[in-house]
């Protein structure tokens, strides 16, 4: 039987003179994504978009470690790519880093960006319910100013602006 559950990438780079490798999967529910430069799932973080019942509010957020470590800078990065990438799914991110310097944090919030990107493109990997592929990922891209490829703006309910009078 062929069957494509869960949709997995990989990638691999170097980042503060350490391999870090980067596995990205996408199940019914959540997207998992694992940043290891130890050949090790890690710390578990879980991160997910809370209902919020007033109208016009800020999106509130839910972090969570899960397993291992519950060290402040995987929820700080967890919670950015969540808010950055614009999830609908749970996200859940297993950590095992060397370094938690500024600079690493934000060259792994880099990597994983890019590679999502590369993964709606290449395979088009379902990180998101209800809106298409494309939309996502044309919602990430704007957010993120990345490509002249991707200009038009594609807003969801909680972006619009209210009706002027």
């Amino acid at each position: 039987m062929d069957s494509k559950f869960p949709q997995t990438t990989t990638a691999q780079t170097t980042l503060s003179n350490h391999i870090t490798d980067l596995v990205i999967s996408s199940f019914a529910n959540k997207l998992f994504i694992s940043v290891t430069q130890f050949g090790k799932i890690g710390s578990l973080v879980l991160v997910r978009r809370d209902v919020n019942l007033e109208e016009d509010s800020t999106p509130v957020y839910s972090v969570k470690s899960l397993l291992g470590k519950d060290q402040a800078e995987y929820h700080i990065l967890a919670r950015h790519l969540y808010e950055r990438l614009q999830l609908k799914k749970q996200l859940l991110f297993g950590f095992a880093l060397h370094s938690f310097a500024k600079k690493d944090l934000a060259e792994i919030e880099e990597f994983i960006c890019s590679n999502i990107k590369k993964c709606i493109l290449a395979k088009g990997l379902d990180y998101g319910e209800p809106t298409t592929l494309e939309e996502e990922y044309e919602q990430m891209v704007n957010h993120q100013n990345l490509d002249a490829w991707e200009q038009t703006r594609i807003q969801r309910p909680w972006h619009e602006e209210p009706d002027k009078p």
